[in-house]
């Protein structure tokens, strides 16, 4: 039943809409043939059917019911419209040998990516865009009500103390003085302040994408919600295909779709559900309307390829916040038009439709993802005192005052707002003037086509001196001492610096410059397509600009020269940020500009027949060299799964919870954004009430937690705590509890270095949490035994349990404090401990314990020395007797370790690999027991 839902959803929203509106629109005359007649069926159907969607979803009424209705709607108008036409079909055209060669590449990337990776997880970009999808799939609409949130925030508003204190532990997000979404769900899941008594979420990011994703979810699971991204990513591959194929040859499309297909960053993004697939498909099926746009952009053919390039272009404004690049080109060459009189009906088809999406996306912007914008924008706004006026009547008090406050404001000169005035009534006259004298524009035609070669010529050896700045002079890897001397040991390690190897610091750098120089460079793109591969790229674009620039092509090459530039030059968050994930911004542009100016470069036309008969077989051998080097170098990413075998995982959890039940979720101290983890697929996609209690001094804020414990209890609602490692200082008075089950997610991520290339999936890695129920305290269980897994009584210092070695073990910092609440009249405490794998040259570690009163002690507890003993590299106990003014109460006790140790920054021992760990590690705890 699954199986025949999800083909018969596949059929009426991926085919079906553009077949009828083709056909209403041509009758039985399509104006392609081949695949890229059903390319163009797919696409219309996705443009179609997702731009619905997304408004169904904005209202809040999204379903599969509700899409197919729409769908259907559509395409019994688009019959009524075809009956004019008939409907005897017109004689196909047999495929062509490149339609079945890009069709069984095509197929070849679809089974690539047939294994979506499982991002389901909080605190992921990419795990925001799913679960937003399951959202939208389950409660049909973008903006989430939540009435905990709700009820929490209204009780706040309304004076309730302990109430602001909940609030401020379980909703923490930012600063007020520079975001609008000063709360947050879960991270990603934003909530403006005002909106927390309203329980109002809006999911970051702009939303058409996690449309798309709940398209997938409703047509079946959520898995195939994840196909989304696979599905979207094939579309881009044929569409670069077919798009070199119609701008030079089918050689030169063929070959360009097998580069694609094949390299690291379209498969990576082709399965990691980004909006990067959805943006590339969007931007590519753009440029290649645009091909048949330009060739033809009068009568029925332009009004349809007009509308068709405005309503891909358009969407691409609802998925990404920076379209500019690809719509700027287009509007300036529709104003270009429009001053020289060569208006036609494609173009108001192309202006009209292009135009009713932006003001889509502006209207979207303002009433949904207003915090988004203005919140990532935030700098540049500031750069310009028009854009920071325009922006003040859609942003809190406080970050008003914060734009007038700031050093450097444009906010409070009025000069400053004069000159911008000015310049833009300049360009409106300037504007108007050209209207009136299309003669003006007329001989700055003449003049630029009388020394167009000159023109060229300059810009096309500025853009190879660029590209050779970028890849040569600005990475700081070729050096003078490497050019007379490449083959000595330090030198030829620095050199491979091209092929991913990191880059070493150049003299005279800030650690903290250099990271961003390193990062934001040609030699990065360069490793997944080989030093080769940029050779052959800066050559075919150069001669693409040289010899193949005309009205067809000029937008890509336009487009994909300033996305290049840009981002080159400028790659945001690069001192953050690691790869492959960096390259995404590369993805829906620069990688398949590099693919195809590849394939210029060694098929493009222009060659003479002499000459080409002489070059094709070195043409031949450089591109089977260059799939080879694709193929061989990402096969780990082909095979590899990030985090596999996750939904089953989060649902076994998921199972001990009921709908109606509280979950709290903390992990303090080492990562605190880990409580996101589990909290947000189980709220999205299990539809649990799972908060993060991310809040510091989590102890001093017990007596309000308590209070609303006591006030969700009384509700009928069992209240749980999923605790992490060192969340043991929660302190809820009247309250205790009982554990329930041990929780552990196991996952696998591949590398993500900062400064070398990633070739391989990392050791896989378990998250362990305990998952407590919280009673009176008259039925609290009172350990005297514990164990890595019991986090409750995990006070600091403790790095999460490994289960690798048939019993869980962890790691304590320099210093650890550990709980045992069990009270007997006297005892003996006992402590199973191990040095670990330390470095021979650190020596063996020394162990000094304390011992103070339990939680009801004061904030600084009165720590009793109990001594120091040396630690062994195998588990040992370690025997403490007590001091007898303990007795009859809990003990708190503290392990200090010297000298504790960061295995990244420690020299290993021989024939031992260095480290990538950057903790500070003290000794490895197996156990605690308080023996009477």
């Amino acid at each position: 039943m699954l199986l025949l839902r999800g083909c018969v959803a596949a059929l009426l929203l991926g085919f079906v809409p553009g077949w009828m509106l083709e056909r209403a629109w041509f009758g039985a005359t399509a104006p392609l043939a081949g695949l890229e007649r059903l390319v163009l069926r797919v696409v219309t159907s996705m443009l179609l059917v997702g731009w619905i969607a997304f408004v169904l979803a904005e209202c809040g009424i999204f379903s599969l019911w509700m899409l197919g209705g729409s769908v259907l709607l559509l395409c019994a108008g688009c019959a009524l419209a075809a009956r004019r036409h008939g409907w005897v079909l017109a004689s196909a055209k047999r495929w062509s040998r490149s339609d079945w060669l890009l069709l069984l590449i095509g197929l070849g990337f679809a089974l690539l990516v047939a294994r979506p990776f499982e991002v389901i997880r909080g605190g992921l970009d990419a795990g925001v865009y799913v679960l937003t999808g399951f959202a939208i799939a389950h409660t049909g609409g973008i903006v989430q009500y939540d009435p905990l949130v709700a009820d929490i925030g209204r009780r706040a508003d309304q004076g309730d103390l302990d109430a602001r204190r909940v609030r401020n532990q379980l909703f923490i997000g930012g600063n007020s003085s520079r975001f609008i979404a000063t709360k947050q769900r879960v991270q990603g899941f934003q909530i403006i302040t005002d909106d927390v008594a309203r329980g109002r979420i809006v999911p970051q990011f702009f939303h058409l994408w996690p449309t798309w994703i709940a398209i997938f979810t409703v047509a079946g699971t959520p898995y195939t919600g994840l196909l989304a991204t696979g599905v979207l990513a094939t579309l881009g591959v044929l569409l670069l295909g077919l798009l070199g194929r119609r701008l030079v040859g089918p050689t030169v499309g063929v070959v360009a779709a097998a580069f694609l297909a094949l390299s690291t960053p379209q498969v990576w993004f082709g399965r990691m559900p980004t909006s990067e697939a959805l943006a590339q498909a969007l931007t590519l099926a753009g440029l290649w309307s645009f091909t048949c746009f330009a060739a033809e952009p009068r009568g029925r053919h332009g009004r349809w390829w007009g509308w068709f390039t405005g309503v891909a272009l358009g969407e691409l404004a609802l998925t990404r916040i920076d379209p500019f690049f690809v719509i700027g080109p287009v509007i300036l060459l529709l104003l270009y038009i429009a001053f020289t009189r060569r208006w036609t009906t494609g173009y108001t088809a192309l202006a009209a439709t292009l135009g009713v999406l932006l003001l889509h996306t502006v209207l979207h912007t303002l009433v949904i993802a207003r915090a988004y914008f203005f919140d990532t924008a935030f700098a540049r706004l500031q750069d310009y005192a028009l854009t920071a006026y325009a922006s003040l009547p859609f942003l809190t008090k406080e970050i008003v005052q914060e734009y007038y406050d700031r050093k450097g404001s444009r906010l409070g000169h009025p000069l400053r707002l004069a000159e911008e005035i000015a310049v833009l009534l300049g360009a409106i006259l300037l504007a108007a003037a050209l209207r009136r004298r299309p003669a003006l524009l007329g001989r700055v035609e003449a003049w630029v086509q009388h020394w167009q070669r000159p023109l060229l010529a300059a810009w096309v050896v500025g853009l190879g001196l660029m590209a050779a700045y970028a890849y040569l002079v600005r990475p700081h890897i070729l050096t003078t001492a490497l050019l007379r001397a490449p083959f000595t040991t330090e030198n030829w390690l620095r050199l491979q610096g091209y092929t991913g190897a990191p880059i070493a610091v150049p003299p005279g750098y800030a650690t903290s410059s250099v990271v961003g120089l390193a990062q934001a460079n040609l030699v990065r793109i360069g490793w997944y397509l080989s030093p080769l591969g940029m050779v052959l790229a800066v050559w075919g674009a150069v001669r693409w600009w040289w010899r193949g620039l005309d009205r067809c092509s000029w937008l890509l090459l336009v487009t994909a020269a300033l996305y290049t530039i840009f981002f080159v030059r400028l790659s945001y968050g690069t001192s953050e940020q690691t790869y492959i994930y960096i390259l995404r911004r590369d993805v829906p542009v620069v990688f398949p500009g590099f693919m195809l100016a590849i394939a210029y470069g060694l098929f493009g036309s222009g060659w003479r027949p002499v000459v080409w008969r002489r070059m094709r077989p070195v043409a031949v051998g450089l591109a089977l060299l260059l799939l080879i080097f694709f193929a061989w170098t990402g096969r780990s990413v082909y095979a590899h799964t990030e985090y596999a075998g996750s939904f089953p995982q989060f649902a076994a959890l998921a199972e001990h919870l009921r709908p109606q039940d509280v979950l709290l979720v903390r992990v303090a101290h080492e990562d605190r954004d880990l409580s996101d983890i589990p909290a947000a697929p189980l709220t999205y996609l299990y539809d649990r009430n799972a908060l993060t209690w991310k809040g510091t001094n989590a102890g001093s804020y017990g007596p309000a937690m308590a209070g609303q414990v006591t006030r969700w209890q009384a509700e009928g609602r069992a209240v749980y705590l999923l605790l992490g490692a060192n969340s043991g200082e929660l302190n809820l008075p009247g309250w205790g509890v009982q554990p329930v089950t041990d929780w552990s997610w196991r996952f696998a991520e591949y590398e993500q270095p900062r400064d070398h290339k990633p070739s391989a999936a990392a050791a896989p890695q378990t998250l362990t949490m305990r998952l407590y129920r919280i009673v009176p305290q008259a039925q609290a269980e009172l350990p005297t035994h514990i164990t890595p897994l019991d986090t409750a009584w995990q006070r600091n210092g403790m790095y999460r349990a490994e289960l690798g070695e048939g019993e869980p073990v962890a790691w304590t910092g320099g210093s650890a404090e550990v709980e045992l609440p069990h009270a007997v009249d006297d005892g003996q405490l006992v402590l199973d401990l191990a040095s670990g794998p330390r470095p021979v040259a650190l020596g063996s570690a020394r162990v000094c314990t304390f011992v103070a009163p339990d939680r009801s002690s004061a904030t600084d507890p009165a720590w009793q020395a109990l001594g120091c003993q040396q630690v062994g590299h195998e588990r040992q106990s370690l025997h403490w007797q007590v001091p007898p003014t303990l007795a009859n109460q809990g003990w708190l006790i503290r392990i200090d370790t010297t000298p504790p140790w960061v295995p990244k920054d420690t020299q290993p021992d021989p024939g031992t690999p260095r480290s990538i760990d950057q903790r500070s590690l003290g000794v490895r705890f197996y156990a605690a027991a308080r023996l009477p």
